[in-house]
């Protein structure tokens, strides 16, 4: 029965827009001392459709509303516990919400449940620990159940706690009592429970995302969410799919519309999550490109499925005699599966597919003479391997559903989600008699016996929509979804029905027009991190040459995104045959193939991370280079933290916005060593690059201005090029992160507004606006201290930070996903100063984050691939928000590559200073590591680094002398070199620190450290 109602719901949540979810006035409303009458009332008034409330218990056994377990937050002085009702009621309750100032009296359950009755709203009761109602004892709970009985309420109310004990004790005596459970951070360690003793979850806002609401939607339970108060959090935990969302002052009235894709159900079933780093857009590089094997002449392809880097080829020879090969798209070698005691005259072998766990399948069904002729079945084939003998796993008599269809050929195209013995099946059949229509029948499996037959027998799918050759597909978004595909129409969507027989399937979406030519056919699907994608192959209209490109399909088959420029398939300028395009995901890199019968096969790679520097054991270590700190009573001024309180770091540079000044003061080892004209915002930062951006306005509409420096500027006159340009959504964003070259090639400027659960992120290219691009939705909504931690330059995957909730990872999508733990002021979780910094290093990623006290700027270092802190780093002073301004709340880190073994890590913490240090991998030794790549034009090469008695220069153009400077700009060593062959450079007589080299009085010039 759980199974019917989760396909049943799951159906319903892919016909239409998401259902607007249940809004639950959090304590009453905002609108009243919370608890009260009048709070309640108000609640009720607002429109929202439960009021949820606190109980406890009185010291003379009245049940009570309250949070807290005394009145003295209220401006009251009794412990309930021990306190009579009269007692209680005789306290009058001050609380200012929204700035109005509320009075009220203690309310009791029987007064609250009047009013959910005489307003028509329902009770969302949460027990909170009291007498008789805590994990020790249940007594006073027979008595709360009756009460809310007596008030017709018992089937309608919903009990809420964390108390175990309690909603078990209400199960077991009192099943027909809808129950959640409340919980937050840790709620995957409760969900087995939740499904064992059916009680729904309603979780911490912030500590889950979709997949979490499907998990419980798949066992047939519902999920709440406490406790949102913006219409950007409600549009996201909408999207989820929250049935229940609990608010404080949330306006029915005014709450966005969800979005229209969403409703899909994400299908990790039939397409597991692969791992990997997405990107804006890939090129792929051939690898293979051969003939398909000669034994397929004079054969009829029927289905090609790629698993485990082979083709699995259906080819159908004279008399329909089905033969399965097995073919290395690199080599071509073949290997012929058995296919003994298949039917190989009417019968054949029609279609084969994959389960979820590996099993090829395949299915045949002979010519129906007439309806209801039980001597043909239907018959599911399974190989255990590809050495294997094919073994019956079903046979399926005809009538049971095909119905009433005369002269019918069943079994013509099938797929399967799920696993072998725990599978739901589609299959195809048409009629020759009828007008020409395909039906489709589905077949759900547990344990290898049928357990559901639902057949479309009214479908009106004719042979001129769908094609002899139509095939189908699972929905990577959707398990109770199918996709056809044909040579005659583009893809389509359809969502098959499985609550009612005789239901025609509806069309849920059609292939976004113009992205895929039709003639080609076999479209498959695979997940890569937070995308879903796919290889459309497509041809001409003469169907002389083809060719395909990878597509993101993440927002459905209608909205798909080219991701790739056409590669073209090199298959002649003859008739392709069949066209079958496929991708997988292998230790982080994405393989694309394609299949054409007559022309041959080929194969790109699209290649991951390439492992940089020590790939072996590492030694991680942290030195400190310099620093001008409160607690070395040497910091600078102008980093009061009131008005310059973001900080950008790069070539041992610090600068330091001073909105009030309008100045960016620079900083380095000697202290301040001059001024650039500045900005009116708070928000500094540097790119990758080392160009200066700094926000121009603290305009929290769209409407946004910026100065960008290049990298070096030093002086005191120079000129900022300035951009004015308007982001896709408002809101007040403070401060600002960079990636990239926005004055060369290109790089991006993140804004992460408050109250929105998205990232505005700016594309920049030759100091130009390119473009503005919005990230999808966020599970944590912003706050005006929002800040995003780039990773390279990808504006596909990067770290987001909400002050106070923690740091997320978004990679082409967000799942929430933790990367340091909740609040708390002990390394090494971070705490609710914001800052952070995020970078790899021989092969392990590396995260800083902010710990210790609150606001004053102690540090955490963490190998999260070992998941194991490397070291804390105690504040640098003792400044703090309490200080006065904004003291200490950021603590602004950010790691600068030196080499392949090492990084220089950049500290600013506003009013108690800057540090540098440098974090290296002791394991690994880059004087010994061979250079191959030549540099580009203008850059050159230092190793080793760092370096005790000399360094070697490799540049791709003629070295003939270098200058060596200090970090204050001072050329402390010439050599000339334009003579000597290895291009060495004795550095032995240098004091130790950060020196610059550069050579033939270039510009630019790359850094080194003298041991």
């Amino acid at each position: 029965m759980k199974r019917i109602y989760t396909l049943l719901l799951l159906t319903m949540l892919t016909l239409s827009i998401n259902a607007q979810p249940i809004l639950c006035g959090h304590r009453g409303s905002l609108w009243g001392v919370e608890n009260t009458s009048e709070a309640f009332i108000n609640g009720a008034k607002k429109g929202y459709k439960y009021l949820e409330c606190d109980v406890k218990v009185t010291g003379d056994g009245e049940y009570i509303i309250s949070h807290d377990d005394n009145t003295s937050r209220l401006g009251g002085n009794l412990t309930i516990a021990s306190a009579t009702l009269a007692q209680l009621k005789a306290e009058t309750y001050t609380q200012t919400r929204g700035g109005v100032k509320y009075t009220g009296q203690i309310c009791t359950v029987a007064e609250y449940l009047q009013i959910c009755k005489d307003h028509n709203v329902k009770p969302l009761i949460e027990l909170k620990w009291a007498t008789g109602i805590n994990n020790n004892d249940c007594s006073k709970i027979p008595g709360l159940i009756s009460l809310i009985d007596n008030y017709g309420f018992k089937q309608e109310a919903i009990i809420l706690t964390s108390m175990k004990p309690c909603l078990e004790y209400i199960r077991t005596n009192y099943p027909e009592v809808e129950l959640q459970f409340l919980t937050g951070q840790y709620w995957a360690s409760h969900f087995d429970w939740c499904v064992q003793w059916k009680i729904d979850a309603d979780i911490q806002a912030g500590y889950f995302d979709k997949s979490t609401v499907t998990k419980y939607h798949e066992e047939g339970l519902k999920v709440g969410v406490w406790t949102v108060d913006d219409n950007g959090a409600y549009r996201t935990y909408g999207n989820y799919g929250c049935d229940f969302i609990t608010v404080n002052s949330l306006d029915p009235a005014t709450v966005p519309d969800l979005d229209e894709v969403n409703p899909l159900v994400p299908n990790t079933v039939d397409y597991p999550e692969n791992r990997g780093i997405v990107q804006p857009s890939y090129t792929p590089e051939l690898i293979s490109n051969i003939s398909t094997p000669d034994v397929l002449d004079g054969l009829t392809v029927k289905r090609v499925l790629l698993h485990n880097s082979k083709y699995y080829v259906l080819a159908l020879g004279t008399g329909n005699t089905p033969n399965l090969y097995v073919i290395n798209p690199e080599t071509g070698d073949v290997t012929q599966m058995s296919t003994n005691g298949i039917d190989h005259g009417t019968v054949p072998l029609n279609d084969i597919a994959f389960s979820s766990d590996g099993f090829l399948m395949g299915c045949n069904l002979n010519t129906i003479a007439f309806a209801g002729d039980n001597t043909n079945y239907w018959r599911v084939y399974s190989w255990a391997d590809d050495t294997a003998e094919p073994s019956v796993l079903l046979n399926v008599g005809t009538a049971d559903y095909l119905g009433n269809f005369t002269s019918s050929v069943a079994g013509t195209t099938f797929c399967v989600s799920g696993q072998l013995n725990d599978c739901k099946i589609y299959v195809t059949a048409y009629s020759e008699s009828r007008p020409a229509q395909y039906r489709v029948a589905g077949l759900q499996v547990t344990g290898g016996t049928i357990g559901t037959f639902v057949r479309n027998q009214n479908s009106t799918y004719t042979l001129e929509g769908w094609g002899r050759d139509v095939q189908f597909t699972i929905s990577p978004n959707c398990r109770d979804n199918i996709i056809i595909d044909s040579p005659s129409t583009q893809p389509i969507e359809y969502t098959f029905l499985w609550d009612a027989n005789a239901t025609p399937m509806d069309e849920y979406k059609s292939m976004a027009s113009g992205i895929v030519n039709t003639e080609a056919t076999g479209i498959n699907y695979f997940r890569f991190a937070g995308k879903i994608y796919c290889v459309a192959p497509n041809c001409t209209s003469d169907l002389k040459s083809a060719s395909a490109r990878m597509y993101d399909v993440t927002k459905g088959i209608n909205k798909i995104v080219s991701l790739t420029d056409n590669f073209p398939s090199s298959m002649g300028e003859e008739k392709i045959g069949y066209l079958m395009g496929a991708g997988e995901v292998k230790d982080g890199c994405i393989y694309l193939y394609l299949f054409a019968q007559n022309e041959g096969m080929v194969k790109y790679v699209i290649e991951g991370e390439v492992p940089d520097g020590n790939t072996g054991e590492v030694d991680f270590k942290l030195e400190k280079v310099w620093s001008k700190t409160v607690n070395e009573n040497n910091a600078p001024d102008h980093i009061d933290g009131t008005n310059a309180q973001q900080g950008g770091a790069h070539n041992g540079i610090f600068y330091v916005n001073d909105c009030v000044d309008k100045l960016v003061y620079m900083f380095n080892e000697n202290g301040l060593i001059g001024t650039l004209p500045g900005g009116t915002g708070w928000g500094t930062a540097c790119d990758d690059a080392g160009n200066i951006i700094i926000r121009n306005d603290k305009s929290t509409t769209t409407s946004h201005s910026l100065l960008i420096y290049p990298s070096g500027t030093s002086s005191s006159t120079a000129e900022a090029k300035e951009l004015t340009f308007d982001l896709n959504e408002a809101g007040q964003t403070n401060f600002i992160s960079a990636s990239g070259d926005v004055l060369g090639e290109g790089g991006y400027v993140y804004f992460f507004p408050n109250k929105q659960t998205v990232v505005n992120i700016l594309k920049i290219v030759n100091g130009e606006v390119e473009s503005v691009k919005t990230s999808e939705n966020l599970s944590i909504t912003g706050s005006t201290a929002g800040y995003v931690i780039p990773i390279k330059n990808n504006p596909e995957n990067w770290l987001y930070q909400v002050r106070g909730n923690g740091y997320y990872l978004y990679n082409g999508g967000d799942k929430a996903a933790f990367i340091a733990g909740s609040s708390s002021t002990t390394a090494p979780n971070r705490n609710s100063t914001c800052g952070g910094e995020y970078f790899t290093l021989s092969s392990h990623d590396i995260m800083i984050y902010n710990s210790g006290a609150n606001y004053t700027g102690g540090f955490t270092i963490k190998d999260i691939t070992a998941d194991q802190v490397i070291t804390s780093v105690a504040p640098i002073g003792n400044k703090g928000y309490t200080e006065g301004g904004n003291y200490s709340v950021s603590n602004w880190m950010f790691a600068e590559k030196i080499d392949a073994g090492s990084y220089y890590l950049y500290q600013y913490c506003p009013a108690n200073g800057m540090a540098v240090y440098r974090f290296y991998d002791a394991n690994y030794t880059s004087g010994e590591e061979k250079i191959t790549d030549q540099p580009k034009d203008g850059k050159i090469k230092i190793y080793p680094n760092p370096a005790e008695y000399e360094i070697f220069i490799e540049s791709n153009e003629t070295v003939r002398c270098a200058d060596i400077y200090n970090l204050s700009g001072s050329l402390v060593k010439t050599v000339n070199l334009e003579n000597t062959g290895n291009k060495s450079i004795n550095i032995e007589n240098l004091a130790s620190g950060i020196y610059i080299v550069k050579i033939n009085k270039n510009e630019k010039g790359e850094r080194f450290i003298k041991k």
